[in-house]
């Protein structure tokens, strides 16, 4: 007898994170025991024993190794490519699902047909629930609020923020983050997935805002349940910061009017600058410097690897 197609096909890229993927994957065996899925795993060059903990865990995962780092859209894209399964879930490896998260995820996503991206509500290690799994798209007010360090103190006036709450029952979302993201599959492939010019950090916001742009839902659903240790693989936080920044920047050129868009890349850019003064006086573990002299780069496209040599 033919064993019938997986329901569900969970995608994991791996980036130096030989010691968060092996609890990633163990609470998956939990959560998806009852579930028919598959698993691949993309490791985008890690130099540590990412892929050795990996074939460690199981030998029902399927395992592809790039030479390089490739983004992480571009890695997700790939082995979601030929999939055939109803869903997609594309899944940090800096993540521990709870026991019943992709049967509540999914049970979700069967109850509302009209919508085609979920997400669940992450949790940090200390057991806090994190705002950025549910998630709007940035305006000018939560830009300059956060250039001057304002969002926390005056919430009810940040756009962003004030959608961030935790949920007691499943809800639209503008922006579903992408450690833990179910997609139906045919609108993946309608949307052809992650745009890869952004290597790391707003492909994510990006598929969600032009799923919207077709009239697509996207959800979350508060009962998927999971830790995030968010950064795992961003070591480094120059970069990680370049990155948001970037993107963020991408993100107000492609969703907002341009009088908007350029007064959100100028209040990036004042914060930058600000940053970069105080850290002539402070010891920061960010190289504010760095990124404003780039600022050429990041505040006219997505930035890559080569942009922060």
């Amino acid at each position: 007898m033919t064993a019938p197609p997986p329901e569900i096909a969970i995608l994991i890229v791996t980036y130096n994170n030989a010691k968060t993927i092996e609890p990633c994957l163990t609470s998956l065996s939990c959560a998806a025991q009852h579930i028919n899925h598959s698993i691949d795993v993309w490791d985008n060059g890690s130099s540590d024993k990412t892929t050795d903990v990996v074939r460690g865990v199981s030998t029902d995962i399927t395992l592809h190794q790039s030479p390089k780092n490739i983004g992480f859209g571009a890695a997700v894209n790939r082995i979601a490519h030929g999939k055939e399964t109803p869903f997609l879930l594309v899944l940090n490896p800096d993540t521990v699902v709870s026991p019943d998260a992709l049967t509540s995820i999914l049970d979700a996503a069967k109850l509302h047909p009209d919508a085609a991206i979920f997400g669940g509500q992450a949790y940090g290690q200390g057991g806090q629930p994190l705002a950025a799994s549910r998630q709007r798209m940035l305006t000018v007010a939560s830009t300059w609020l956060r250039t001057f360090g304002l969002a926390r103190l005056l919430p009810w006036v940040d756009h962003e923020l004030r959608h961030r709450a935790p949920l007691k029952s499943v809800a639209r979302s503008d922006l579903i983050e992408g450690s833990f993201m179910l997609v139906r599959r045919e609108v993946w492939e309608r949307l052809e997935g992650f745009d890869e010019r952004f290597f790391l950090y707003g492909e994510d916001l990006d598929l969600c805002a032009r799923a919207a742009e077709r009239g697509v839902l996207s959800m979350t659903q508060p009962a998927a349940k999971y830790t995030h240790i968010v950064g795992a693989s961003s070591s480094n936080p120059t970069k990680k910061t370049a990155y948001i920044l970037s993107a963020r920047a991408e993100l107000a050129r492609r969703y907002r009017r341009p009088i908007q868009s350029h007064a959100i890349i100028l209040g990036l850019l004042t914060g930058v600058f600000l940053r970069t003064q105080i850290a002539r006086a402070i010891a920061v573990k960010t190289n504010w410097r760095a990124i404003w002299d780039r600022r050429h780069i990041w505040t006219q496209r997505p930035l890559l690897p080569a942009d922060l040599i």
